[in-house]
């Protein structure tokens, strides 16, 4: 049902709840190797085996479990409007977050190859 899905406003939300798990993990989405590190694990992370850590008593395992969600969530609302021809844009904080990922990816591609 294109035409009813808020993808901007749908972005600004999940770009501010990854603003507050950053925050949460005490990181500076301007500290750019903190970025790459958390980029790292969230590439490295396997859903498929479970999810550890969302159940633990460690809060920082949850935030990053919830944190590496919201950044799936958000490329696939992205991914989605740009099907629809629309553009929407995240916060800074998610701009820093995107790119961090992109550099991580990047980076693991070459060493791959």
């Amino acid at each position: 049902m294109a035409g009813f899905e808020d993808y901007g406003g749908t972005a600004s939300r999940i770009a501010a709840e990854i603003e507050r798990k950053l925050i949460a993990l005490g990181v500076d989405w301007r500290d750019e190797a903190r970025l790459r590190e958390l980029a790292r694990e969230a590439l490295a992370y396997d859903s498929s085996k479970g999810f550890p850590g969302a159940g633990s008593r460690d809060v920082q395992k949850r935030v990053k479990v919830e944190l590496y969600g919201l950044v799936g969530v958000m490329m696939m609302t992205m991914g989605e409007s740009a099907d629809h021809g629309l553009e929407v844009r995240g916060n800074d904080a998610w701009r820093a977050v995107a790119k961090a990922l992109w550099a991580e990816k990047e980076g693991s591609e070459r060493k791959g190859a």
